[in-house]
């Protein structure tokens, strides 16, 4: 959670404030206060089935006054950051507004790493990276441009859990045109445009877009503990209400619920 130029960390039960990261104490390697406009952040781990023990716990957040993407290994470490203000290919970025990683791991753990996917707002794509966290480097795997893309807002990424398998990958994306495009990964398509229609316009200036979680009963090693559903939640700000969205299949979404 994004606050005052600082960084909240919550609980939902017990003491509600357990960390705050301001810029005072985001000093980088270099001894550069790094933190400025954290708009989004988002956190991931790896579980090491061998040893029952979980690994490689990061923080990425995008700040959107920096131009770049702020990351780090734990709670209280060294940030770095990657990328600066630009059009180009690579690590340029201009106003990200959003940023989500998925884990991805070999059945062998051969390699792990984080897919990274930043919502890019000024330049209207959505740039990918690969962080290995072994060596510590970013890869470059492309940007998605086009497909009705327009100053997306907000993103989150959507998996059944399993750790290889490329065809559950989605990306959902809300744009600032009060749509929601969802794409599939492996290969890049898109999977369905929702939201404005001809005759008028469901959202209202959205904000934020989540996809449900659930928890996974599985033994399978290729499979996190977790995965999602097929539930999507859109803060439609200038309706002022949370909508709930059922997509049976990633073509069709269809109106669930309102919550005023």
């Amino acid at each position: 959670m994004a606050d005052n130029e600082a960084l909240i960390r919550c609980k939902g039960f017990g003491d509600p404030v357990v960390w705050k990261l301001t810029r005072t104490s985001s000093l980088d390697l270099w001894g550069l206060d790094v933190l400025r406009n954290p708009i989004k952040v988002t956190a991931s781990y790896v579980y090491d089935i061998q040893y029952d023990n979980w690994y490689s716990d990061m923080l990425f957040i995008a700040d959107y006054y920096w131009d770049c993407l702020l990351y780090a290994e734990g709670v209280g470490g060294w940030f770095s950051t990657y990328g600066h203000q630009g059009s180009g290919e690579g690590p340029e970025f201009s106003c990200p507004t959003s940023i989500d990683v998925f884990t991805k791991q070999s059945p062998y753990y051969l390699w792990d790493y984080y897919e990274v996917y930043l919502a890019d707002w000024w330049n209207n794509r959505i740039k990918r990276f690969e962080y290995n966290w072994t060596t510590f480097d970013y890869t470059d795997i492309g940007a998605i441009t086009g497909y009705g893309l327009c100053r997306p807002v907000d993103l989150d990424h959507h998996n059944w859990g399993t750790f290889d398998n490329e065809q559950d990958d989605y990306l959902i994306v809300l744009n600032c045109n009060n749509r929601i495009l969802g794409f599939m990964l492996h290969p890049l398509s898109l999977e369905f445009d929702y939201g404005c229609i001809p005759r008028t316009c469901f959202f209202d200036e959205p904000t934020a877009i989540a996809v449900g979680r659930d928890w996974l009963d599985v033994t399978n090693p290729l499979f996190q503990s977790y995965g999602n559903t097929k539930v999507l939640y859109v803060a439609d700000a200038g309706n002022e209400r949370i909508v709930k969205l059922n997509h049976t299949a990633p073509e069709h979404l269809t109106l669930m619920t309102l919550f005023f």
